[in-house]
């Protein structure tokens, strides 16, 4: 097997934009769109990267002897793994004996047969675990609601990823001359000064399907924390476009006894075709709903949107909030706007629970002792930095 990264920086190494990747391996000439304005951010650039600490434990042991293999391909794709992972870079191994101790790799082993299509190759000398594998190697350092959430970035169609300043303005002014390339249906966020945020839009990296098999399958029974990653499938709602979608789902959705509201049964990024009177109204022949649930007897279909200050390339795609809000309501679908603030705090997030409560024709929750105190713990693992979502996770 060739020198394969997992764990923790498989998962970073997910997260990095093709864009990014392509610019550090095989520099700005293969992205013939960035032109020679990329010339000095290059240079500021390399000069970044030199300062990190992964490039500071690689100059520690350049020109040592190096019997390790992934030790060796660790060092020889320094410049892509540098925007991806801190050192060490977990490395996979098949055996006990053949495992090196190494200043760049933390060695985690695999002595079983490898589950069908786990690995994806980098280049020739080099593999990274498949979005699927990679989830199932992380699960036992996880929390469960940090597990689901990890699960709901590479099933839906977002990644939270944070360039080096250089590269962060660079995009920033690429994106104000309009000359920011579609690369590989990555597509970063900004907000509305035009500052570019640490939220890429992406097509799905994983299914839950395809999750499911893979700890159903025989090469997976046994191993540390597949059963909890087989919870997190059954939890998670795949399709979520940001984080912001993820939180609200788990935060309205997770059962009394977890924390949650109990008002499941939405889904994300729903599709909803329109009538031709709403078609008029919305000048588009469908619009998509962050949190939908369905129509039922008694009541109308509800869509929650999550309101941030964010924008994508596509913003003339979007429809005006007036607009969709009316097409939606030809089609008895409600429509409620909710924010961070409302979810961040308590106070106004029970009051958005009694909102959306209402809306779907439902009680909220008794707010007992036991509630309460399975609320603080879920929000305590929700509301955290997303870009270490993988960093001092609580185990339970």
């Amino acid at each position: 097997m060739e020198p394969t990264i997992c764990g923790a920086s498989a998962f970073a190494w997910w997260r990095t934009p093709p864009l990014i990747r392509t610019l550090a391996t095989r520099g700005w000439t293969d992205v013939p769109e960035l032109g020679s304005s990329a010339e000095k951010a290059l240079e500021a650039h390399v000069a970044c990267v030199r300062e990190l600490p992964f490039w500071r434990a690689v100059a520690s042991v350049t020109g040592r002897p190096c019997e390790d293999a992934s030790a060796y391909a660790v060092l020889n794709s320094s410049p892509s793994l540098s925007l991806c992972t801190d050192v060490p870079v977990d490395m996979l191994y098949t055996t006990r004996d053949n495992r090196r101790r190494a200043a760049v790799v933390h060695p985690h082993v695999w002595s079983r047969e490898l589950p069908a299509g786990s690995l994806v190759k980098v280049h020739d000398a080099l593999a990274v675990t498949s979005p699927a594998f990679t989830l199932l190697l992380i699960a036992a350092t996880l929390s469960l609601p940090r597990l689901v959430m990890a699960v709901s970035e590479l099933a839906g169609s977002f990644a939270v990823y944070e360039p080096p300043e250089p590269i962060r303005r660079l995009l920033e002014e690429m994106q104000a001359r309009g000359e920011l390339p579609d690369f590989g249906s990555w597509r970063p966020a900004f907000d509305r000064a035009g500052r570019l945020s640490d939220v890429w839009s992406r097509p799905a990296l994983v299914t839950c399907d395809r999750l499911g098999a893979l700890v159903e399958s025989g090469s997976c029974r046994g191993v540390r924390g597949r059963g909890r990653l087989a919870e997190a499938v059954r939890l998670a709602v795949a399709g979520a476009a940001s984080p912001f979608e993820v939180q609200t789902g788990m935060l309205l959705g997770w059962d009394e006894a977890r924390g949650g509201e109990g008002y499941g049964g939405f889904s994300h990024n729903r599709r909803v075709a329109l009538s031709d009177p709403a078609r008029r109204l919305a000048r588009r022949s469908c619009c998509y709903c962050d949190l939908y649930w369905e129509k039922q007897e008694g009541r109308d279909a509800l869509d929650l949107e999550c309101k941030s200050a964010l924008h994508h390339n596509n913003e003339t795609s979007y429809l005006s909030d007036a607009d969709r809000a009316a097409a939606l309501q030809l089609m008895d679908t409600e429509v409620v706007e909710a924010t961070y603030g409302q979810l961040a705090d308590e106070r106004r997030f029970d009051a958005l629970s009694h909102l959306v409560a209402r809306k779907l024709a439902v009680s909220p929750p008794v707010r007992t002792a036991e509630f309460l105190a399975a609320r603080r713990r879920l929000r305590k693992d929700v509301f955290i930095d997303w870009r270490a979502l993988l960093a001092a996770s609580p185990r339970a």
